[in-house]
């Protein structure tokens, strides 16, 4: 009778090797991740905020259009590979939209009611109702490679997306979000960035727009006074300008749009993840 003792052995052995070669990957695994938590901190605090930023919502990852900030290039290519292309239509609808539009130390934090603006209400008006213009909102998820910074840590008095129009009334579809502050309070660049413009619309009344990487735009609208220009580069955290309630407004607030390739998208996706400036 053949004898299977050392056979049962050698599989004893195998199995006893396979199993002290995971436990030591994953000790090697924890040893990486506690390393680089003591020697660079803020790296890990900063990938921890991006991924709960991301899982804050209900979304499929495959619908996520990432842009990286690691250069214009790059992000430009990220962008492009992210997004669809437009039809010659869109693309028209587009253009005539955007020239019918008026030019309208940190802690981490999401955009509630603070105490200061507490008792706040402004909200504006630069909803959008045409069929065209409609066809520049996407409610598809982004995400960012850099920490954004609050622009305003005020009361949300109105939200991306369909709304009663606070002055007139009607059904309108909002495309930014509404933070209320005390009038003069700082608002600060979200991302770096260039000016894009800067001035004084109809509706949206004093603004700034600020060109980021990959396509990524922000816009900061019915401010008291501005406090930069046109081609000036900024850094994100650098006060662009004072809250106010210039152009179509019930109060004081900061009315911030995103916009991606010219599409408005909703700013939540950006702000979730957003440090406040002390």
């Amino acid at each position: 009778m053949r004898n299977t003792a050392p056979k049962r052995q050698r599989k004893n052995d195998d199995f006893l090797k396979l199993t002290v070669l995971q436990l030591a990957v994953c000790a090697l695994l924890f040893a990486v991740i506690f390393l680089a938590m003591k020697t660079n901190g803020s790296l890990f605090a900063r990938l921890k905020a991006e991924f709960s930023a991301l899982t804050a919502k209900d979304c499929n990852l495959n619908e996520i259009t990432f842009f990286p900030f690691f250069g214009e290039e790059d992000a430009a290519v990220s962008a492009a590979q992210a997004e669809p292309e437009n039809t010659q239509a869109e693309n028209e609808a587009r253009d005539e939209a955007q020239a019918a539009d008026a030019p309208v130390n940190e802690t981490k934090g999401e955009p509630p009611t603070t105490d200061a603006a507490a008792g706040e209400t402004g909200t504006g008006g630069e909803d959008i109702t045409g069929v065209r213009e409609l066809k520049l909102v996407s409610f598809r998820c982004y995400a960012v490679g850099d920490t954004p910074v609050l622009p305003v840590a005020g009361r949300v008095t109105s939200e991306f997306g369909e709304r009663v129009h606070p002055i007139y009334g009607t059904v309108s579809f909002h495309s930014g979000k509404d933070l209320a502050a005390p009038e003069g309070t700082p608002i600060y660049a979200a991302l770096d960035g260039e000016v894009e413009s800067a001035g004084i619309g109809e509706m949206s009344g004093n603004y700034v727009k600020l060109r980021h990487a990959g396509g990524l735009e922000t816009l900061y609208c019915h401010c008291s006074r501005l406090n930069v220009e046109a081609g000036v580069k900024v850094r994100k955290g650098d006060v662009i300008a004072f809250v106010g309630q210039t152009g179509l407004a019930t109060g004081p607030h900061l009315h911030f749009e995103v916009h991606i390739d010219g599409v408005k998208r909703d700013p939540d996706y950006l702000l979730e993840g957003a440090v406040r400036v002390v």
